[in-house]
């Protein structure tokens, strides 16, 4: 059975770390440990939090682009077919895949 939260952790790491460097990923997480109290390990239950930092930090439409990015990596390495929806916020698109994992 796959590891929901480990394979969205690996996602957001791999994403991040090709579109804006190791550096910006290093000081996303250290925030959300530091501030939010959230470590990788449960990311996947609070990626609303995740989504205002990027939110904070890029502004909404970079912000989008970020979370489709990630999202579109968590469903290849999830197997499922990803179709961008433009109304769609990172947020949403874990929660769809979540679904499809457990059905």
């Amino acid at each position: 059975m796959v590891d929901f939260n480990q394979v969205l952790d690996q996602a957001v790491k791999e994403s991040i770390t090709e579109m804006l460097g190791s550096n910006v990923l290093t000081a996303l997480y250290a925030s959300l440990e530091k501030f939010h109290n959230i470590t990788s390990d449960i990311l996947a239950n609070r990626i609303d939090v995740m989504c205002s930092i990027l939110e904070y930090l890029f502004g909404n439409k970079s912000a989008r682009i970020i979370g489709r990015r990630i999202a579109c990596r968590l469903y290849d390495k999830l197997n499922l077919p990803f179709e961008e929806k433009m109304e769609f916020s990172l947020l949403n698109y874990v929660e769809a895949a979540r679904k499809q994992v457990a059905d």
